[in-house]
C-alpha cells in the first residue's frame, strides 16, 4: 500500500519524501527525482540509483543522487563532548567507541572502499559523478578492490560455483544470533478472514493448509524474541499444533488480541501497551 501511494506521489507534483531501508532497492518498480543514499557498499548504492529517474520521466539528465556520510551516533559514553562529523572532539582526536550508522550495518572495508572510489573518480566542480563513469569506471573498480581483500569468501564462491545449494543453505551473510519467530499479522478485517480460512484449510488436510500459507506471505513478518513462552504466551501455531509438538509448524499468528498491543490503521500502525511482545517491533 505505501508503495502504491508513492508511486502515485511521485509523479502528481506532490512535495514529498518516502523514507526506506535498503529494502527498496531491489524489487520495487518506483521511480523519484531524487534520491538520497548514506554511504554504503557500493552495489548498494547503485541500487539505490537504480530507483531515480529510472525510465528517465524527469528527461535524460534531471535525475540526481545524493550520497552522504551521517554523523557519529552520539551516546550516553560522551559525557556531553561534543564531536564532529568524523567523531573528533575539540582537541581533534577521535572517539574510538563512535561510529557513523553505517558502520553498523556493513563492514568497514567496503565503506572504505566504496568512498575512495566515489572521490577518486574525476568528477566536475560540483562534485558530480555521471552514471556513465559510475557503471563503465566505479563498478569495476570497486569489485576488483573486493576481490583483493579478505573481505571476500572464497569459501561461498566455491560453493556458489559448484552449485552446493545445501552447503549455502547453511550459510548467511548476516550474523544472527538472536531467536526469530515468523508471525502472520492480522492488520484488517479481510486480514483476519484470511486466517481463519488458513485455519480451516489446515482442518481439512495439512496440504491445503500449506497452499494456503504460502499466499499469506504479505502479512508474514520475522522479529526477534528472546523467549518465546514469556514474550509470546498467548499466540498460536498457524496449523494450532500444540507447542510441544516438534513436528507443529513454527509460524504464529497474531490477531492483535493476543496482547501486547494490537494493529489500529488509524493510529498509524501497531500500538504497543507496555514495550513487549511483537507489537513495539512493527513501524508505519
Amino acid at each position: 500500500m505505501l508503495i502504491h501511494v508513492a508511486d502515485e506521489l511521485s509523479t502528481a507534483g506532490v512535495p514529498f519524501a518516502f523514507v526506506s531501508t535498503q529494502a527498496i532497492e531491489a524489487g520495487v518498480d518506483i521511480s523519484f527525482a531524487r534520491a538520497y543514499r548514506d554511504i554504503a557498499p557500493l552495489d548498494s548504492v547503485v541500487q539505490t540509483a537504480g530507483r531515480c529517474n529510472r525510465s528517465f520521466e524527469w528527461g535524460p539528465e534531471n535525475g540526481r543522487v545524493t550520497v552522504w556520510t551521517l554523523a557519529a551516533v552520539e551516546d550516553d559514553d560522551t559525557d556531553g563532548e561534543d564531536f564532529d562529523s568524523h567523531g573528533r572532539d575539540a582537541d581533534d582526536e577521535p572517539d574510538r567507541d563512535r561510529k557513523p550508522p553505517s558502520n553498523y550495518v556493513y563492514d568497514g572495508g567496503l565503506l572504505r572502499a566504496a568512498a575512495d572510489i566515489l572521490l577518486g573518480l574525476g568528477t566536475d566542480s560540483a562534485g558530480t559523478v555521471s552514471s556513465v563513469t559510475l557503471e563503465r569506471e566505479a563498478v569495476p573498480r570497486y569489485f576488483e578492490t573486493i576481490e583483493t581483500q579478505p573481505w571476500a569468501s572464497e569459501e561461498l564462491a566455491a560453493f556458489v560455483d559448484d552449485s552446493r545449494a545445501e552447503a549455502l543453505g547453511h550459510r548467511s551473510l548476516i550474523d544472527q544470533d538472536y531467536q526469530t519467530v515468523d508471525l502472520l499479522v492480522a492488520a484488517t478485517e479481510t486480514d483476519c478472514e484470511r486466517l481463519d480460512n488458513l485455519n480451516d484449510a489446515f482442518g481439512q488436510h495439512a496440504s491445503e493448509g500449506f497452499e494456503l500459507l504460502s499466499e499469506l506471505a504479505d502479512l508474514r513478518v520475522s522479529i526477534p524474541v528472546q523467549d518465546l513462552e514469556e514474550q509470546l504466551p498467548t499466540h498460536v501455531r498457524a496449523d494450532h499444533s500444540a507447542r510441544t509438538d516438534s513436528d507443529g509448524l513454527d509460524v504464529f499468528v497474531h490477531r492483535g488480541t493476543e496482547g501486547y498491543g494490537a494493529y489500529k490503521l488509524d493510529d498509524g500502525g501497531f500500538v504497543s501497551d507496555d514495550g513487549r511482545g511483537p507489537s513495539n517491533r512493527f513501524t508505519t
